[in-house]
């Protein structure tokens, strides 16, 4: 939440994202998930809450495990779309049932992309940046204890 807090404007848990600012890669996976049926107009405004259950879950988590979630979210999805029913070899009750549950994957889909892109846009801006390591590093230097410098003498 404080990456995101940092790396964009959020303001009473409303997350304001102007897409035209992002790297390329990032503005087209947040365009191509606000595509479906949506008027973004260049720019996410995204509800942080628990109504979000991706938000919900990575909101605590510090950015490696956040992305370990985002991965797992993300096969999960992709598996339960590999699993679609065959025509040939499907029994109606597969199909429907399958068919019963694609809106909340279709969901996850969405929800799942824009996370991502956020998770990347934050690494590009931060975990990419020379200076942002240099400070990281001294951080967690000075919470260790120390100096790396001095423990190698």
């Amino acid at each position: 939440e404080g990456l995101l807090d940092e790396s964009f404007d959020m303001t009473n848990a409303l997350l304001h994202v102007d897409i035209s600012r992002l790297q390329s890669e990032t503005a087209s996976m947040i365009s191509t998930a606000l595509s479906s049926g949506s008027k973004h107009k260049g720019e996410l405004n995204w509800k942080l809450n628990s109504s979000d259950a991706i938000y919900d879950e990575l909101r605590h988590l510090n950015f490696w495990a956040a992305a370990k979630v985002l991965g797992d979210v993300a096969s999960n999805v992709r598996d339960y779309y590999r699993a679609k029913p065959s025509r040939e070899s499907s029994e109606m009750k597969q199909v429907k049932e399958y068919v019963s549950n694609l809106h909340v994957y279709n969901a996850d889909h969405k929800t799942i992309s824009i996370h991502t892109a956020l998770a990347a846009e934050i690494s590009a801006r931060t975990f990419e940046n020379p200076d942002f390591k240099r400070r990281y590093e001294l951080e967690r230097e000075l919470l260790e204890g120390g100096s790396q410098s001095s423990k190698r003498l």
